[in-house]
């Protein structure tokens, strides 16, 4: 059963270090882009969770009674969790999915303090149940102090200040501008558009843990990287990738005959490292958007850690800047490629305030 503890040791360990994030001093939106990694974490946790509580029942380290016990309180996380939030671990954490325009906001302002408590709590009544069954605890997190925010990304703005982005999360973000897409194309490049700003978030987390000096903040440093991995292979499918999502912008683009296409085309033919990005997708399927319960953790961790974290930063702002730079090319999709831009002369936006998170 080590296999399968290293696999809840780093899920519990890593939804801790996720629940002490909820409560530092954050703005509201980067904390609901790096919280995001908590569904992952709670889907992986219903799928691995029933096969230890089996086993441990056939091996004789539980009793049928307390099999049951871990069987229901599974069973009122899953009730929770699936055809709920399970949405947003599909469409908007894992991967990046088309939502309908009216579901977007319903559900990022569903990332708050009382979901998190809640998920929380039952996944951690599955944690006291568990527990026994094993000869060794499972891992949590040793070492906790709130932090000094200093991260551009993660800082509170000024609540005076407005901006415009082009992404489909525009509305889900306070004093901010959009827009309403009326044709496929820009909701596939408002998808793109979103994922480039929560990349951005994401950076800005490992930005804040670099170098960690506790336990809480390289959980939250690999955190922000493996929301990276999740977001640049959402990026690169969207981008690039047909697929049974729908069509790329790549093929979209040129449909319309827009003018960037000739650009991202380029990119995708000379710019592209196919086995890089493989052995990154690979990295997303079994640790990152994934944990594979049938693999070591510690080999896969491994494949993980031994990333260039520079080359692949440098990687990721590669594609990233090619649809700015072939958004720019063209009246129809100039603004699209545009992400926090300030608006000035501007006093008040008619759109309400988006859910604060603790409320």
């Amino acid at each position: 059963m080590n296999q399968e503890k290293d696999v809840l040791s780093f899920i519990y360990s890593n939804l801790d270090a996720l629940y002490y994030f909820k409560d530092e001093d954050v703005n509201d939106f980067s904390k609901r882009a790096i919280l995001r990694y908590f569904f992952i974490l709670i889907d992986d946790l219903l799928k691995v969770a029933g096969k230890v509580n089996n086993k441990f029942y056939k091996s004789g380290k539980i009793s049928r009674i307390k099999k049951k016990q871990n069987k229901n309180l599974i069973k009122d996380l899953n009730n929770t969790f699936d055809n709920e939030y399970d949405v947003i671990r599909d469409k908007m954490s894992a991967h990046q999915q088309h939502l309908p325009l009216d579901d977007i906001n319903k559900w990022w302002v569903e990332i708050d303090n009382t979901t998190i408590e809640t998920l929380y709590s039952e996944a951690h009544a599955i944690r006291d149940g568990l527990k026994s069954g094993f000869d060794n605890e499972i891992e949590r997190i040793k070492h906790y102090s709130i932090m000094d925010i200093f991260s551009p990304a993660l800082l509170k703005s000024n609540e005076k200040s407005f901006n415009f982005s082009a992404g489909r999360l525009s509305i889900a973000r306070n004093n901010t501008s959009g827009i309403l897409p009326a044709h496929d194309s820009q909701v596939k490049a408002q998808i793109i558009s979103s994922t480039l700003e929560l990349i951005q978030i994401d950076f800005g987390l490992t930005q804040q843990c670099n170098n960690p000096d506790s336990d809480y903040k390289l959980k939250l440093f690999d955190i922000g990287w493996l929301l990276v991995i999740c977001d640049f292979i959402s990026l690169i499918d969207n981008l690039y990738e047909d697929n049974s999502y729908g069509k790329s912008l790549l093929s979209i683009w040129k449909e319309l005959d827009i003018k960037g296409f000739d650009l991202l085309n380029e990119y995708n033919i000379k710019k592209r490292d196919l086995n890089y990005e493989d052995k990154l997708r690979e990295i997303r399927n079994k640790i990152a958007a994934h944990k594979d319960s049938e693999l070591q953790i510690a080999t896969v961790y491994k494949d993980f850690m031994s990333i260039n974290l520079r080359d692949f930063h440098g990687y990721v702002m590669l594609h990233c800047n090619a649809f700015k730079t072939a958004c720019s090319y063209d009246n129809r999709t100039k603004l699209l490629g545009m992400t926090g831009v300030p608006l000035k002369n501007i006093k008040s936006l008619s759109s309400s305030p988006s859910k604060p998170f603790n409320n």
